[in-house]
C-alpha cells in the first residue's frame, strides 16, 4: 500500500513539518498508512486468529474513507493484499 519505510507519505510530510499545509486527501492516505501498520502491529502482537475481528474493523474503515473520499480504489486492493500475505505468513508460521 502506502507503507515503505522512508518513501510512506507521512514520513516525507513529518519530516519536513507540512501536514498542516497537506490536501484533506493527502492526510486521509496519511490515516491509511497508519490503519495499515495498526493492522501489522496487532497480527505480530497478538496473532492472526486474535486479530481477526480488529482486522475486520480496520478494513471496514479503510473501505469507507477510500470511498467517502473518492480516493483511488486500488488502495483498498492493496490494503487487502498486503494483509493477505500477512495473515498466511503469520498462519503458516
Amino acid at each position: 500500500m502506502l507503507l515503505e519505510v522512508g518513501r510512506s507519505l507521512s514520513y516525507q510530510v513529518l519530516r519536513m513539518g507540512e501536514i498542516l499545509m497537506m490536501d484533506m486527501k493527502d492526510k486521509i492516505k496519511i490515516a491509511l498508512e497508519v490503519l495499515e501498520a495498526t493492522s501489522i502491529e496487532k497480527v505480530n502482537r497478538f496473532g492472526v486468529k486474535a486479530s481477526l475481528d480488529d482486522l475486520d474493523r480496520i478494513k471496514d474503515m479503510v473501505d469507507e474513507l477510500v470511498c467517502f473520499w473518492e480516493l483511488d480504489e486500488n488502495l483498498m486492493d492493496e490494503y487487502d493484499e498486503k494483509i493477505k500475505e500477512l495473515t498466511e505468513y503469520n498462519y503458516a508460521s
